[in-house]
């Protein structure tokens, strides 16, 4: 089961399994494609199965840095960066 992001007002939801993660738009800072395999030390959440050729896309917030292991990377970069 792949990660699913959607758009929801001011809120950001991310769900994967039994996981329901809720980030307001406001709180996002950054959003870009990393090129490691596990990101840095600095990621505080990480959502999807990681695997090689996993696409992994980066949240930053005020607070917390989150990392996607997905095989739909370009669509869900596409969303968070139309909600900002």
């Amino acid at each position: 089961m792949d990660v699913k992001v959607k758009e929801n007002g001011d809120t950001i939801t991310i769900k994967w399994l039994l996981s329901k993660i809720e980030i307001p738009k406001k709180d996002i800072v950054n959003v870009y494609e990393a090129s490691e395999y596990g990101g840095d030390s600095s990621v505080t959440h990480r959502i999807g199965q990681p695997y090689a050729r996993a696409d992994r896309v980066i949240i930053e917030t005020n607070e917390d840095k989150y990392l996607i292991n997905t095989n739909n990377g370009a669509r869900i970069l596409e969303i968070l960066r139309k909600s900002n």
